[in-house]
């Protein structure tokens, strides 16, 4: 079955996670996605990896934003380059790019430039902080971004460092705005025939993920600060967070205190049987709480506290991610032949549709792999090609 976007033509000159997790989510829903790439190395991302692992000479971090994709390798600093993608860009319904604000316009590819090629194209811009302000220039970073929208500060312990997230949550959260952006363009020129700039910062981004916290606090609240035993939330009372047991760690969520109380055989507990008492009194339940938990297997508290509708967790590592059963169900790890990765498991779409569902129907490509079908899609002929080939003009691998 086709997706929701077949039919659609993105031109992706993006780079780093926010701008390609946020193609690839497009590119599952069927829209034709040209992964436009630099001379050398190309997308920075294939040249770097976590823990230095390599699948074939192949970056994981790149195999895991790029499927559904093809690869087409252009000079943009050549006019004739350039040319090309005003050639692309004249075919195309989309552009994306999260390069650092003045780039593209400096290339001569910005959205002035190509709205006059085409004037119902809806060109994406991602940035670090917005195309202006006095930040513009910065380099936009997800640790940067989570220090500096005051995500860090509400992390971890009272007295201990703030705790960053395990994963880029503003480039993760960033790429699913702006995928949601350009598919609310979209939705406008089917209705009107009109296209228009899309804009999404990491900086804002981020902001609008701690909606609560923020309007709390800017409507009166009390500041947010973290408890001295690690409450997993600043504004959240006690049980709220992480505790260990006897051979691992468990998570508890919002409980009544009684109903906890009664569960772990803990009377003393039950007197807190206000919310306000037990955020006042959070460090010193969670550490009772602790102090019982750490008696017993996370898979004794799990029937004990779950056969008593308490919110509760294990927490998994990633080697016990495959073996959980709602996991597995979910089928989100999918399987695909890279043709230089060999047998390359990816996390698949976490959206689904009843009538149009997300597919791979592309592996991650290779540097440039499609330049030579792309480029006969525009009407070159092959000697057009190879002249541009010799100049450096574009450039790619060839199965």
């Amino acid at each position: 079955m086709s997706g929701p976007l077949t039919g659609i033509r993105v031109l992706d000159f993006t780079q780093f996670m926010q701008g390609p997790w946020a193609t690839e989510l497009l590119g599952d829903m069927g829209a034709d996605v040209i992964k436009i790439e630099p001379p050398g190395v190309g997308d920075w991302e294939r040249e770097y990896t976590f823990g230095n692992h390599w699948l074939g000479g192949e970056s994981p971090l790149f195999l895991s934003l790029n499927r559904n994709k093809r690869s087409v390798v252009i000079n943009l600093k050549a006019p004739e380059g350039r040319a090309l993608v005003e050639r692309l860009a004249r075919e195309a319904d989309v552009v994306v790019e999260n390069s650092r604000p003045g780039v593209m316009a400096r290339l001569g590819l910005d959205y002035e430039r190509l709205r006059a090629i085409k004037p119902d194209i809806i060109y994406a811009s991602a940035t670090g902080y917005g195309p202006d302000g006095p930040y513009r220039g910065r380099p936009g970073q997800d640790l940067l971004i989570q220090g500096l929208s005051g995500l860090l500060s509400i992390s971890g312990k009272a007295g201990e460092a703030p705790t960053a997230c395990g994963t880029p949550i503003a480039d993760a959260h960033g790429s699913r705005i702006l995928a949601l952006g350009i598919v609310l363009a979209l939705f406008h020129r089917e209705r009107t025939g009109q296209g228009q700039l899309v804009e999404v910062s990491l900086l804002d981004g981020l902001l609008a993920t701690q909606t609560q916290e923020l309007v709390t606090y800017l409507n009166g609240g009390p500041h947010p600060e973290r408890s001295a035993a690690g409450i997993a939330h600043a504004y959240t009372a006690a049980p709220y967070g992480v505790y260990r047991t006897a051979d691992g760690h468990m998570t508890l969520a919002q409980t009544p205190m009684p109903r906890l109380a009664e569960a772990l055989g803990a009377p003393d507990l039950a007197a807190y049987t206000t919310l306000e008492a037990a955020f006042e009194q959070r460090d010193a339940i969670k550490a009772r709480v602790q102090e019982l938990l750490a008696a017993h297997t996370t898979a004794h508290w799990l029937q004990v506290l779950g056969a008593a509708d308490i919110w509760c967790g294990p927490v998994h590592k990633y080697r016990d991610l495959a073996g959980d059963p709602q996991i597995a169900h979910n089928g989100l790890f999918q399987q695909v032949e890279h043709p230089r990765a060999g047998t390359v498991t990816l996390v698949g779409s976490p959206i689904r549709l009843s009538a149009t569902p997300p597919a791979i129907s592309r592996v991650p490509p290779l540097l440039g792999q499609h330049t030579r079908e792309v480029l006969r899609e525009l009407g070159l002929d092959e000697a057009e090609i190879d002249d541009l080939w010799r100049r450096g003009v574009v450039a790619g691998e060839q199965l």
